[in-house]
């Protein structure tokens, strides 16, 4: 057979079973056979030697299974005498799926099901419940008990499932670990901005919001007024106080805008002095202005000043990280309201002319950059840039090293890799200390890699309680893993969601850093986020705490001391980032998650070689990158794009792509265009599979839509239409159709008015407008039903004139007229 091209599978037994060759043994088999008893089967057997049920006492005698060895296997008989007796589910017990392969050729039953338990290299225990789930669903009966001990069983919908897969795709090794993906590290760097333009102007009226007191002013903010007056701008001057509330401030910026539009908006509140349970005045000043500017409803650009919040030169001093913390809150103010932010831009400590001249160059959008520092030698602009630290210099954890947040899942990740790197005694810090889920298992296993491990439950702002603990545990390193999220998008973050975030992330840090500030630490270790440094919708508040410790982490390293902070992308196997939510946008947005191996890897890589602030994330640039831009122009990430200039080239082509298919086409073809565009948006933002899930009639709350995804639709729509849409937009026009009709409005709103008919969902053009009048209370004289209403308006009787009858068209045609027409209205 083999000469002949065949492909033969030499059988790896002793002898040749069920042949002639067994001849010679069988004397001596039959002496064997007749010394074991026997005992008639307790269900049915089928007999390979006969191709048949077995019947009474067959099997019990040394004569059957001396026929057996040496007689031919009627396994196709077998099979067939099966199926005479109904049998629809054939179950192989054995290690591969040889005879479930034969017994499909032997059946004629295409029904029936041929399962095996085992499979050569597949997980023996993912194909025998594999094999134990398929026979459930075909009736088979399962003990279940014996499989999931202590497991309760539920009830499932009665109507047919539909296929539509709505869990996260994740691309995970083997191990369950995530899968190596394209981004590793990358750090920011500042790049000088050439042909700076030169005699820029400002015009119109600037709001000039400032806070009520600056400390250590020295006329710097006098000088900064000067400039921009002398520049152009017209000042309408707002002050702020620490204890003014929302309300109040909006009401004072109202006042200062409502007569007469502003062009822009200047702030200095990044420099107001102080603290509020640990979070700086700024920070919430600044909030604050954001949802007073949108209470108030200005809409021009707001940029927002610093002094000292960034290191952008080798000659600038250690940022400040108060200061700091508002570029952090500002890059997600950037993301959820793009289209009245103007930018960060960082300030010398003395305004003179030519530094006066750069900002107004900004200003004025001379120049196109969102993240600037002015600086004597010139204009410097923030990029991202990839860095390929040394892996030969990586940290080696020793002696004792604290772990924060060290019952969480970051945190256990962190013990168990110190312990099997050489950490001797692990001091783990959470709320609940040994009290918390799993903490005794987690001893044990960091016992088994060699590390002792002393528990502490304790608060991180309590200062006396953490000193106590570092002078009975003196440590070698420190790694800050702990923190808390509360996410909402700008507009609706009060004080308190701002305080808990802090609280944990920032109060806790400072109290490290000034405890061992005395200790010759070997790594002091900060975990901050992927929101920090490149911005991340719905956690401005987590941003900004980040972002101060990115700072501190620059300040600690200035001083001599150790210091690495890592802005991480999300993790894979828990940890903060595995919030559904968060993670969903990010994995859509090209953000994969962290091998958790790896990350270890590259935290000990950071804090051997690395600047003081680094990131590191699973990021597929050229995914993320057009996005981002999308949302808003930023030139941030153009040095991380495989293609030069990609994220200008995508930005343009989604900004261009709808205008230009709608362009040529005809009203009704626009309208419904338009209504896929916002139902395959929406679709993408709340993660459906298509826009078949979304509606077109369906309330976009009903869907999912809340007030961070509310914005990410609004602002994507904003991009790829080319055209400004207030925050509230998806929430002013509730359905799909809604917002799409003011879309349509927005984008052709000289166009004529149509008429969309009900059940078709055709446009017929109006040679003339059309008013529909609904009354939510009564109707007017004489009229006591909608359909009266009717009759009115097709009598003639209508608000505007002669009503045209002579048109045939029936009443079952909803008159939609498009948005911005004057002479129509639509209730």
């Amino acid at each position: 057979l083999t000469a002949q091209g065949r492909r033969t599978t030499r059988l790896r037994v002793s002898h040749a079973f069920h042949s002639p060759l067994m001849e010679p043994m069988l004397d001596a088999f039959r002496e064997v056979a007749e010394r074991i008893d026997y005992a008639s089967p307790t269900i049915p057997v089928v007999s390979n030697v006969t191709g048949r049920l077995a019947a009474e006492g067959e099997l019990a005698s040394a004569d059957y299974w001396v026929r057996h060895v040496r007689e031919a296997v009627r396994f196709a008989d077998g099979v067939g005498a099966l199926a005479a007796e109904g049998v629809t589910r054939f179950l192989e017990i054995g290690p591969d799926g040889t005879l479930t392969a034969l017994a499909q050729n032997c059946g004629s039953d295409s029904d029936a099901l041929y399962v095996p338990v085992l499979r050569k290299k597949s997980p023996e225990a993912h194909t025998l419940v594999t094999a134990l789930a398929r026979l459930h669903v075909r009736g088979g009966t399962v003990e279940w008990n014996a499989l999931l001990p202590g497991a309760r069983t539920v009830e499932l919908p009665t109507y047919p499932f539909r296929r539509d897969r709505y869990w996260l795709e994740r691309s995970y090794a083997e191990d369950g670990t995530a899968a190596e993906g394209p981004g590793p590290h990358h750090h920011a760097v500042w790049r000088t901005v050439t042909s700076l333009p030169e005699g820029k102007r400002l015009s119109g009226r600037w709001l000039f919001v400032r806070p009520v007191s600056l400390e250590g002013d020295d006329g710097w903010d006098g000088a900064l007024a000067e400039a921009l007056t002398g520049a152009g701008a017209e000042l309408a001057v707002v002050e702020h106080h620490p204890l003014d509330t929302r309300t109040e401030f909006a009401r004072r910026v109202a006042a200062a805008t409502e007569d007469d539009p502003v062009s822009g908006v200047v702030s200095t509140l990044a420099l107001e002095h102080g603290e509020n349970e640990g979070v700086p005045h700024g920070v919430l000043a600044t909030a604050v202005l954001t949802q007073a500017l949108g209470d108030a409803e200005v809409t021009a650009p707001v940029w927002t000043l610093t002094r000292g919040a960034v290191t952008a030169t080798a000659s600038d001093p250690a940022p400040e990280p108060d200061q700091a913390a508002v570029w952090g809150l500002g890059r997600v103010v950037a993301l959820e309201h793009p289209d009245r932010w103007g930018g960060l831009v960082d300030l010398p400590p003395t305004l003179d002319q030519r530094s006066a001249a750069r900002l107004v160059a900004l200003l004025a959008d001379g120049v196109r950059e969102d993240q600037a520092a002015v600086r004597p030698g010139g204009l410097l602009a923030r990029r991202l840039v990839a860095a390929s630290p040394r892996a030969e210099s990586a940290w080696q954890p020793s002696g004792t090293v604290l772990v924060t947040g060290g019952t969480g899942a970051l945190g256990a990740r962190v013990a168990r890799w110190a312990a099997r790197n050489g950490a001797a005694h692990l001091v783990l810090v959470s709320r609940s200390g040994e009290q918390a889920p799993g903490a005794e298992e987690l001893r044990a296993e960091l016992r088994e890699l060699g590390a002792e491990t002393t528990f502490a439950a304790l608060d991180l702002t309590d200062r006396s309680a953490l000193a106590a603990l570092l002078d009975a545990h003196p440590v070698d390193a420190v790694v800050h893993t702990a923190g808390v999220l509360q996410d909402g998008v700008v507009d609706g973050l009060t004080p308190d969601a701002f305080r808990s975030v802090f609280a944990a992330k920032v109060t806790g840090a400072h109290h490290l850093d000034e405890l061992t500030r005395d200790r010759d630490l070997s790594a002091f270790v900060l975990f901050s986020s992927f929101a920090s440094t490149v911005g991340s919708a719905g956690q401005a508040n987590y941003a900004a705490a980040n972002a101060l410790l990115d700072a501190l982490a620059e300040r600690r390293r200035s001083a001599g001391l150790p210091a690495t902070s890592i802005a991480w992308g999300p993790w894979a196997g828990g940890g903060m980032a595995a919030d559904a939510d968060a993670e969903g946008r990010q994995l859509r947005g090209g953000v994969g998650l962290l091998a958790p191996e790896r990350a270890l890897d590259a935290l000990a890589v950071c804090v051997g070689d690395a600047p003081a602030a680094s990131l590191v994330a699973d990021i597929d640039w050229d995914r993320f990158g057009p996005a981002f831009t999308a949302v808003r122009h930023s030139p941030l990430l153009v040095e991380v794009f495989s293609a030069p200039a990609g994220a200008e080239a995508a930005a343009e082509t989604v900004t261009t792509g709808l205008r230009s298919r709608l362009r040529d086409l005809d009203p009704e073809s626009r309208q419904r265009a338009l209504l896929t565009e916002v139902r395959t948006r929406a679709a993408a933002a709340l993660g459906y599979p298509g826009a078949e899930q979304v509606g077109a009639e369906r309330a976009f709350r009903d869907l999912g839509v809340d007030s961070l995804i509310a914005v990410e639709l609004r602002n994507v729509l904003a991009a790829v239409s080319g055209v400004p849409l207030p925050a509230t937009a998806v929430f002013d026009h509730p359905t799909p159709r809604a917002l799409a009709a003011f879309l349509y409005g927005e984008l052709f709103g000289d166009d004529v008015v149509t008429a969309v008919d009900a059940e078709s969902g055709s446009a017929v053009e109006l040679d003339e407008p059309v008013a529909i009048v609904g009354m939510a209370c009564r109707f007017p004289g004489g009229v006591e039903s909608p359909e009266d209403l009717w009759t009115l308006l097709v009598d003639g009787c209508d608000g505007i004139g002669d009503f045209p009858t002579d048109r045939g068209w029936d009443l079952d045609v909803l008159f939609a007229p498009a948005p911005g027409n004057p002479y129509a209205s639509h209730t």
